[in-house]
């Protein structure tokens, strides 16, 4: 990924995380069993689409060890945020400092002592916030809500932010077990017809699989552009996946998703993560997030007969609402995961 492309301009917010670990200096080789466990905060659209932005701050912990993760997110609207630790950097609206210490892990659930609290990084003080400790008991997949908290503000495309946690056992040994993976990326346009394009991996069970699709060219009338010359807009794809066997010979998948817009030299992007657990062979699709943010094409200067509604013509060229123009699009991500046979 480019430096650049880390920086996500979304209108109306942002959604910056960052995370550091506390314990041993490499927790992939500490012995005994272990979880993986990870602080996630995500924002819901006013338009009622959930998790149009998500960030997810995750450690690998034994029994015993501790993780400090911290999150932030901005729902005034107030421009980009930047990357660090804790405390953050930068002034946001919300940030969180959440320290989770593993007490027990077993296959079926992950126990951990939870000590978080809610600040308001603009104030030398802190400002006013929340927070304590619990004693949180999760089973794989299952997703808790720590905090949430609205938007007053009524020009933000979100109407709050929420904290999650998830955790999961994390295996001890390699799996030697060859698995296929197969992932479609599908694109649905307004009027249903549909473009998919296809890649097929091997690899072992518990090995991380990358798999990175050909970008989708638009033109401004929405219409897909073979070859992608001159086109002004382009969404690329990205996806990883880990997977292991469970002792029910079931399919435990963790899949991060990202889909990045380019348009007129600026980036947009958004981001995801699903935990499932599948039969062997089974497929399993994804909704990939909505854009939410603008962009300027100085290359053009009036509106093309036939472009899509939320093209406007400025002084620096066509302003662009990526919510309003994929209005009515669908990208899909499917997966599936099967057991390798001759």
């Amino acid at each position: 990924m480019h430096a650049r492309s880390i920086l996500r301009r979304i209108a109306g917010c942002t959604l910056i995380l960052a995370s550091a670990l506390a314990g041993a200096a490499n927790a992939d080789d500490v012995a005994g069993p272990k979880a993986r466990v990870s602080v996630q905060i995500s924002g819901n659209s006013r338009d009622g689409r959930p998790g149009v932005v998500k960030g997810a701050g995750a450690a690998l912990l034994e029994v015993g060890q501790t993780a400090v993760i911290g999150v932030y997110g901005d729902v005034e609207g107030s421009g980009l945020l930047g990357v660090s630790g804790w405390p953050p950097a930068n002034a946001t609206s919300h940030a969180w400092r959440v320290e989770l210490r593993l007490q027990a892990v077993s296959f079926e659930a992950v126990e951990l002592s939870v000590t978080w609290k809610r600040e308001d990084p603009r104030s030398r003080a802190g400002g006013p916030g929340a927070g304590d400790t619990r004693v949180i008991k999760l089973s794989a997949g299952e997703r808790y809500v720590l905090d949430l908290v609205q938007s007053d503000s009524p020009g933000s495309n979100l109407v709050n932010l929420v904290v999650q946690l998830e955790a999961s056992r994390a295996d001890d040994s390699p799996d030697r077990t060859m698995l296929e993976y197969d992932f479609w990326l599908v694109h649905e346009d307004r009027t249903g017809k549909k473009t998919t394009e296809h890649r097929s991996y091997g690899g072992f069970a518990g090995t991380k699989m990358s798999v990175d699709f050909a970008p989708l060219v638009f033109g401004l009338d929405g219409a897909l552009v073979r070859g992608g010359s001159g086109a002004p807009f382009a969404v690329l794809v990205k996806a990883q996946l880990t997977s292991r066997i469970r002792p029910d010979g079931r399919i435990e998948v963790t899949l991060y998703t990202d889909k990045q817009l380019e348009c007129g030299g600026g980036f947009s992007s958004g981001s995801g993560e699903k935990e499932f657990v599948a039969q062997d062979g089974e497929t399993v699709g994804v909704e990939l997030p909505a854009f939410l943010g603008w962009s300027v094409l100085p290359e053009f200067r009036t509106v093309p007969p036939g472009a899509r509604p939320g093209v406007t013509s400025t002084p620096k060229g066509l302003r662009v609402s990526e919510r309003e123009f994929f209005e009515g699009d669908r990208f899909s991500l499917v997966v599936r995961v099967r057991r390798f046979t001759r």
